[in-house]
């Protein structure tokens, strides 16, 4: 049995059809704009200007959900995109590869390119497959995917992005995708094997179970910022914090199994 520990980075939906579609559900109507009132204690002269403020406050406010709601298609497999994968075999190093590329424009604004995502998408499976094969042989060895939230999360996601873009989807992937949940025999999410004693059964987070088993975290990013910082000209930072992920969620693994953490992964944390 490999252990394959993954980690994915995503970033909101690139596709035009879908910021449209999404502010289309945003817009304020007519009707809301007509019955917007002025502020009764106010004078007369005063009131047309309060009734714009406040129509434009309501028109600002829709164009604050619509953005929330764009942003939040980065959690969506079949609208968002894989920006980052980091991964590492066994004990082996941490490596990743970014699917997307920004380019800075002739007037300095950063732009993100998401034609890459396919390839890239196509590039890491075939890493993955030649990481199982087992040499002078037709067998492949049987690989277990080890990640926080991997299940719900990492493993749905490439598997959502491998039937939208046309990717083959290898046996490893498909059976993750309707494993049990709570099954470890082809899938460990830590997430999972980390319980709760908060009443919900899937709360500790990996910055959590880290900070309870003393595991640093090296860099200010999370993944809510992840295309902040790609729009900013920072992917390393986000490659960065990709494979300080896989290092956190690998550490808390072998600590789980009585196992202390490997020192590439405890040493090798970078600031992102």
């Amino acid at each position: 049995m490999r252990y394959l520990h993954l980690d994915a980075e995503t970033i909101p939906t690139q596709s035009k059809k879908f910021p449209d579609a999404i502010a289309a559900e945003h817009v304020v109507s007519e009707a809301e704009l007509a019955a917007v009132k002025a502020d009764g204690r106010l004078k007369e002269e005063n009131k047309a200007a309060d009734i714009v403020a406040k129509r434009e406050a309501l028109i600002a406010k829709a164009a604050e959900k619509a953005n929330d709601a764009w942003r939040a298609t980065a959690l969506d497999g079949w609208r968002g995109h894989i920006a980052t994968l980091a991964w590492a075999f066994d004990d082996e190093p941490v490596v990743s590869m970014p699917l997307v590329h920004a380019q800075q424009s002739d007037d300095s604004a950063w732009h993100v390119d998401v034609q890459g995502e396919r390839a890239g998408l196509e590039q890491f499976l075939r890493t993955v497959a030649a990481g199982v094969a087992v040499p002078n042989s037709i067998v492949e060895h049987e690989v277990c995917i080890v990640g926080h939230r991997v299940r719900s999360f990492d493993a749905l996601y490439i598997w959502q992005r491998c039937i939208v873009l046309g990717v083959e989807v290898p046996n490893w992937l498909a059976r993750l995708r309707f494993a049990p949940r709570y099954s470890t025999e082809w899938i460990n999410d830590t997430n999972e094997m980390a319980g709760s004693t908060t009443g919900k059964p899937f709360a500790p987070s990996l910055d959590h179970v880290c900070a309870a088993i003393g595991i640093e975290c090296k860099g200010d990013i999370d993944g809510s910022r992840v295309w902040d910082e790609i729009v900013s000209g920072r992917l390393n930072n986000v490659l960065a914090y990709n494979r300080n992920d896989v290092r956190r969620s690998r550490s808390i693994w072998r600590r789980m199994n009585g196992r202390p953490p490997l020192a590439i992964d405890t040493e090798g944390m970078e600031a992102a």
